[in-house]
């Protein structure tokens, strides 16, 4: 990004077109109407199903706890990112786009990819740490986060990805990959199926794509360990309930940092090692599942937002289900630990 903003020499010098006419570029395209309809399908099946749980989230009492702010924070970034992983992917693939026949566009859509994974994957990380300082110590957590001092850590998240959009640079769509990749000119004759490192250097993301899972496994095996700890110092009735909120975080958090790790490991090793096209659609596709698979996981395992998801769809039968409750009977005191912790 500072190249395009600022560096105009340098952007001349390693990003000009000039070598060839806008014809020989199209030459180069290889248009795939297979996986643009794979990369469509994929991402509307993962929009349909985020958009009413971001939704739901919004409009839910959960607001009111820290972590369900992050998890509306994570909801609003993933709807960017999915909007330009499922549309820009699936219009770039079948027409077989390079970064010459859209220079600008194909610049600025690979920033807006690239922040909006390092966003994301960052306000993930801040979400399993609040986590687990809410359970290691919960006076802690109310100093840290309690009301809108949530608000304030999401500075660090959009600081921190344009701090590195900048140092990093950027990505761009090939046709050759069907993917993101950091040489431009990727699959041109000059490059002899190889990558050019020197000059679109990315270590700084590849320390990022490796920093994040790992950061986030070993917080949530803490997290664990601390459930653990607590529960073996309950009464049996007690324990019995963090036990299921344990399982929850548990499954929450495999699915999640699984698809996390696959995601940014595949696309380390395909930013600088040439790899075959089934590589790189897959590691595309983790991309797509990356940004789409939480809201999928918190349809599946969390009541509150499933029920508010019902809600939406079925407004006048809601209705009828909360004139017939007891007031204030959601959410009670008590079960504030367990509506802060089963979103993982």
């Amino acid at each position: 990004m500072n190249n395009f903003l600022f560096d105009h020499e340098n952007m001349h010098k390693y990003w000009n077109c000039d070598i060839r006419t806008y014809e020989e570029w199209t030459d180069l395209a290889k248009p795939n109407m297979k996986i643009g309809l794979l990369y469509l399908c994929f991402g509307l099946v993962y929009l349909s199903i985020s958009i009413p749980c971001m939704l739901a989230l919004l409009r839910s009492d959960l607001m009111k706890y820290s972590a369900y702010k992050f998890m509306a924070l994570i909801g609003i970034i993933d709807f960017f990112g999915l909007l330009n992983a499922t549309f820009y992917f699936s219009y770039a693939s079948m027409i077989g786009m390079v970064y010459c026949m859209a220079p600008t566009l194909n610049y600025i859509m690979g920033v807006w990819a690239f922040f909006g994974w390092a966003t994301s994957s960052t306000t993930c990380v801040l979400l399993a740490i609040s986590r687990l300082i809410d359970f290691w110590s919960p006076r802690t957590g109310r100093l840290l986060y309690k009301g809108k001092k949530t608000y304030f850590w999401f500075l660090i998240p959009f600081l921190y990805s344009l701090h590195i959009i900048f140092i990093a640079g950027t990505c761009v769509f090939n046709s050759n990959t069907y993917s993101f990749a950091f040489d431009p000119f990727y699959g041109t004759p000059e490059r002899n199926g190889t990558l050019d490192v020197e000059h679109y250097p990315h270590v700084t993301l590849a320390i990022h794509n490796l920093a994040v899972p790992a950061i986030l496994i070993i917080v949530y095996i803490l997290l664990c360990i601390v459930l653990a700890a607590q529960t073996k110092g309950l009464r049996d009735i007690q324990s019995s309930n963090l036990s299921k909120v344990q399982r929850n975080i548990m499954l929450q958090a495999m699915i999640i940092c699984t698809v996390t790790l696959v995601g940014s490991l595949l696309y380390d090793y395909s930013s600088f090692f040439p790899v075959g096209m089934l590589y790189t659609v897959g590691s595309q596709m983790g991309l797509l599942s990356v940004h789409g698979v939480p809201g999928v996981t918190y349809l599946l395992f969390n009541n509150t937002i499933r029920t508010e998801v019902k809600a939406l769809f079925c407004r006048n039968s809601m209705k009828v289900l909360s004139s017939n409750a007891a007031p204030g009977q959601f959410p009670q005191t008590g079960q504030v630990a367990s509506l802060s912790t089963q979103n993982y």
